[in-house]
């Protein structure tokens, strides 16, 4: 998996996803931390969870669970819930989705 934070490449194995505090961790290690401001993230391949405060997007699948403060655009699929508190755009979603935009799905 690719990690893109604001147009910088982090190329990672890992499976789980949490930024918060301007801090981004891959599987309980942080690849990047002192972020601020509005911070544009990207995953680039499959990934297996998100857990973040602000927004996101994956162009690949998410094996499990999306928690986001913010929006989130997923080019794949994710296989079980979605949880944002902006917009939710996504392939199929396996779980329930709970939004506090849009949601849209294909």
């Amino acid at each position: 998996m690719n990690i893109q934070i604001n147009g910088k490449s982090f190329v990672t194995g890992g499976n789980s996803v949490v930024i918060n505090n301007g801090t981004i961790k891959v599987d309980g290690q942080i690849i990047q931390d002192g972020l601020v401001g509005n911070v544009a993230v990207t995953i680039v391949g499959n990934v297996g969870s998100i857990k973040c405060d602000g927004s996101v997007s994956v162009e690949g699948n998410v094996g499990g669970d999306i928690k986001c403060g913010g929006s989130t655009h997923i080019e794949g699929d994710v296989m079980n819930n979605v949880s944002c508190g902006g917009s939710c755009h996504s392939g199929k979603i396996g779980g329930s989705v709970s939004a506090g935009g849009s949601i849209k799905t294909s």
